[in-house]
C-alpha cells in the first residue's frame, strides 16, 4: 500500500462516503421508479430475490429497467452514451448483485425507446406493464433533495476544516507576535482597552456573581474578542445556504430538518479534537502561543459548549423528524432497533451534563469528584461517537481525539516518571500554625531533566491511600538543589493535609511525585525594567523571577518588587531564599534593585527573623496603583508588570496597568502568573 493510499483513506476517514453525482443520479431515479406499482411476472436474468430498493431499477421487470434506466440516461453527464449504460450496470451489481450485462441493459433501453409513454397519461393506483417517462419536475425536485442532503455532509466537513484551519491562523498568529514587541499609539490603545482589562469591571481572577448566587470567572477582553470571533465564524457557517425544497416525501419544514441536523453533527464531530487539545496540561496550542493553563480552560469550556450545542440541534432535530408524522412509536422503533439512534441519544445527554456539570458554581464545590467524573463521562462520549457512527464515516474526528488524548496522558506520564523520577522522600513541616502555611521541600533534584524556570507550577501527587488519586497544581520555587512548595492550608486535600503535620518547626517525611514543570515563562530579559507585584502565598513565582534577575546579569536596568502580606509569619517561607540571594551585594551590578515588604495586620513590632539589608519592610497597606503608575512613569525603557496575589488584588493590578499604557510612549507588557480555573 503506496503513502498516497494511505493518505487518502485517513483523509476519506474524517468524512461521510463521497457519493458521485452519477449515485445521486441513480438514488434519484431508482426512488421514482419506486412511486409506482409494477407488474412483475418475468425476470429478466432469473434471479427472483427479494425485492430491495435498487430492485426495480435493475433486475425486478423489464418495464421498471427500462423507466429507472431512461430516466438515468437522459440526466447522466456521461459521454458517450455507453459509458452511463455502463455506470448504471456497475451500481446494480453493487446493490443487487444483478446478472445482466452492460450490452443486456443497452438493449433493454433501445427497446424501450418506442414504447415509452408519458406518465401523467396513466391513471393514478394503475399497476404499470409499460416503461414510463417519469415526470421532469418530480426527477429534478428529488435529485435536488440528494444533492443537498449529501451537500450538508460535504459542508459540515469543509466547513469543519474550515474552522481549525482558521484557529490553527490565529494560533501562528499569536506564536508570530510573541517575537515582535510592536509598540505605537495604536497597538497600545489596543491592549490597554481591548486585550488586557476584563470584559466586564474590574474582576478577572476574583469571582462575579452575574445572576443571584451563581458566581462565575469572567474572562479579558482579549479572550472575550477572540471567542466572539469564533462563535460569530461558527454561526455563519451552520447557518450557510440551506434550500428550501418541497418535495413528494417532505414538506420543506421537514426538508430543512433533515440539512440542519446533518450539517450541525458533522460541525459537531469536527470541533473533538480541538476540545480535547485546549483541554490538556500538554497542551501544544499553549506551548506555541504562550497563554496560561487558565486561557486554555477557557477556551476548552467554549468550544465544548459549541460542541455540544451542535451535537443537541442535531440529535433533538431528528427526534422532531421522526416524530413529524405524529407517530412516537416511529421514534422508539428506530430507538429500539437502531444502535446508531441509541448511541447518539447516549452521547448527547453525556454531553449535555458533561457542560452542565462543569459550570465553575458547581464543580468549585468538590472539584476532585468533579475531575474524576468528567473523565469517565469523556470516556463514554467518545466511544459512544464511535459507535454512533460506525457506518457513516467522521471516525478521523474521534480517533484524532483519542490519540492527542493518549497521547497527552502518556506525556503526563513521561513529566512524572523521566523528568522528576517518580514518588521519592520529601520533607513537610509548618511555617505558620496561626496562618496554616506549611512547605514541603523535595531534596536533590535533577534540573537537568526537571527543567525548572520562574512562575512554573507542577501537580503535586501524595502517596498516602486517601489522596493517591488526586493531583493539585502548586507553583514551584528552587532553592539550591532542592524544590520548594509554600501551600496555605484552605479546604479538601491542602487541609488535611495541614492536620496531619506535627507542631510548628517539626519535620516530617512524606512521599510524593511531581508532575511538571508546567506554565509560561515572562520573558523579562527583553525589557528594560521589570515590576514586580505579589501578595500571600503567590511569592514563590515572583521571587523566582527576582532570582533570575539577580544571578543571570542582563540589560534590564531596574526592578522593582513589591511583597504585601498580612502578617510577619508570612516572611519565614521565603526567609532562606532571602539570605541565599543577597548574600552579596548588589551595588556594583548594571541592574538596581527595589524590594519592599509591606505588612498590612502586623502582630509584632519586628520581624519574627531579620531580613536583609536590602529589603526595605513597611507596616502599612501600600497605595498600590500609586506605586505602579510610579514605576511606569518614570521607566525609561520597556517595562514588563508580573503579578501573583490574591484574586482581587491580581485582577486591581491588570486594570491599573491596562490602563497607564497609553500614558508612556515605552512599551508596557502584562504577565499574569495567577492560574484560576
Amino acid at each position: 500500500m503506496g503513502l498516497a493510499t494511505i493518505v487518502r483513506a485517513v483523509a476519506a476517514s474524517f468524512h461521510s462516503e463521497v457519493i458521485p453525482a452519477s449515485l445521486q443520479l441513480m438514488f434519484t431515479c431508482a426512488s421514482q421508479t419506486n412511486r409506482y406499482s409494477w407488474l412483475i411476472d418475468q425476470y429478466p436474468a432469473g434471479n427472483g430475490s427479494e425485492l430491495s430498493f435498487y430492485s426495480y431499477a435493475c433486475d425486478a421487470c423489464v418495464p421498471s429497467i427500462q423507466t429507472s434506466l431512461n430516466c438515468f440516461l437522459n440526466y447522466s453527464i456521461e459521454e458517450p452514451l455507453i459509458q452511463a449504460v455502463s455506470q448504471y450496470s456497475r451500481y446494480c451489481k453493487a446493490f443487487t448483485g444483478s446478472q445482466i450485462s452492460e450490452e443486456e441493459y443497452y438493449s433493454i433501453w433501445q427497446n424501450a425507446t418506442g414504447i415509452l409513454r408519458d406518465v401523467r397519461e396513466i391513471p393514478a393506483n394503475v399497476t404499470l406493464t409499460v416503461p414510463v417517462i417519469l415526470s421532469d419536475k418530480d426527477v429534478r425536485s428529488t435529485y435536488e433533495q440528494f444533492r443537498y442532503v449529501y451537500y450538508n455532509f460535504v459542508a459540515a466537513f469543509n466547513f469543519s476544516v474550515l474552522i481549525n484551519v482558521l484557529v490553527a491562523l490565529f494560533i501562528l498568529f499569536m506564536f508570530t507576535m510573541r517575537f515582535f514587541n510592536i509598540n505605537n499609539k495604536m497597538t497600545r490603545y489596543i491592549r490597554s482597552k481591548l486585550i488586557v482589562p476584563p470584559v466586564f469591571g474590574v474582576s478577572h481572577h476574583s469571582e462575579s456573581n452575574v445572576l443571584p448566587k451563581y458566581r462565575v470567572i469572567l474572562p479579558t477582553r482579549g479572550e472575550t474578542l477572540t471567542l466572539t470571533v469564533f462563535i460569530i465564524v461558527n454561526i455563519i457557517l451552520a447557518a450557510y445556504n440551506y434550500p428550501l425544497l418541497n418535495i413528494r416525501e417532505d414538506s420543506k419544514y421537514t426538508f430543512l430538518l433533515r440539512c440542519v441536523a446533518n450539517r450541525t453533527g458533522g460541525l459537531s464531530f469536527g470541533l473533538i479534537p480541538l476540545m480535547i487539545i485546549l483541554a490538556g496540561r500538554n497542551s501544544i496550542i499553549q506551548q506555541l502561543t504562550g497563554m496560561p493553563y487558565s486561557s486554555m480552560i477557557f477556551y476548552h469550556k467554549w468550544v465544548a459548549r459549541a460542541m455540544t450545542l451542535y451535537g443537541f440541534i442535531h440529535g433533538t432535530l431528528w427526534i422532531i423528524y421522526a416524530l413529524s408524522d405524529g407517530l412516537a412509536a416511529v421514534f422508539f422503533y428506530y430507538l429500539i432497533d437502531y444502535g446508531y439512534w441509541r448511541w447518539g441519544m447516549i452521547i448527547m445527554l453525556a454531553s449535555v451534563f458533561l457542560v452542565v456539570h462543569s459550570l465553575y458554581a458547581l464543580k468549585s464545590f468538590m472539584y476532585e469528584t468533579f475531575l474524576v467524573t468528567h473523565i469517565v463521562l469523556a470516556i463514554i462520549f467518545l466511544i459512544g461517537c464511535l459507535k454512533h457512527c460506525a457506518d457513516f464515516g467522521w471516525l478521523g474526528w474521534i480517533y484524532l481525539a483519542g490519540i492527542c488524548w493518549i497521547g497527552e496522558r502518556i506525556m503526563r506520564l513521561w513529566r512524572v516518571y523521566f523528568l522528576f523520577g517518580g514518588y521519592r522522600n520529601a520533607y513537610a513541616r509548618i511555617i505558620s500554625l496561626d496562618d496554616e502555611i506549611f512547605k514541603i521541600t523535595i531534596p536533590d533534584i535533577n534540573f537537568e531533566k526537571f527543567k525548572f524556570f520562574p512562575g512554573c507550577y507542577g501537580y503535586l501527587y501524595v502517596h498516602h491511600r486517601k489522596w493517591f488519586w488526586q493531583s493539585h497544581p502548586f507553583t514551584l520555587m528552587k532553592a539550591t538543589n532542592n524544590l520548594e512548595i509554600t501551600i496555605k492550608a484552605k479546604q479538601g486535600f491542602t487541609k488535611e493535609l495541614f492536620d496531619l503535620l506535627p507542631t510548628e518547626e517539626t519535620t516530617i517525611p512524606i512521599r510524593v511525585a511531581l508532575e511538571g514543570p508546567y506554565g509560561h515563562q515572562a520573558p523579562i530579559e527583553s525589557y528594560s525594567e521589570l515590576l514586580i507585584v505579589s501578595s500571600g502565598t503567590g511569592i514563590p513565582g515572583p521571587i523566582s523571577y527576582l532570582a533570575k534577575a539577580i544571578e543571570k546579569p542582563s540589560s534590564m536596568k531596574f526592578v522593582h518588587f513589591f511583597w504585601i502580606v498580612p502578617h510577619e509569619s508570612y516572611l519565614a517561607m521565603v526567609h532562606d531564599k532571602l539570605n541565599e540571594l543577597f548574600c552579596t551585594s548588589l551595588d556594583n551590578r548594571k541592574t538596581g534593585f527595589s524590594v519592599h515588604f509591606y505588612v498590612t495586620r502586623p502582630r509584632y513590632p519586628h520581624p519574627i527573623q531579620p531580613l536583609p539589608s536590602k529589603i526595605s519592610l513597611h507596616y502599612e497597606k501600600p497605595n498600590v496603583k500609586m506605586i505602579i503608575n510610579q514605576c511606569i512613569e518614570k521607566t525609561h525603557g520597556s517595562m514588563a508588570v508580573i503579578s501573583c496575589a490574591n484574586p482581587r488584588l491580581d485582577d486591581f493590578v491588570r486594570c491599573t496597568v491596562a490602563e497607564a499604557i497609553p500614558s508612556t510612549n515605552h512599551r508596557v507588557d502584562y504577565y499574569d502568573e495567577l492560574q484560576v480555573w
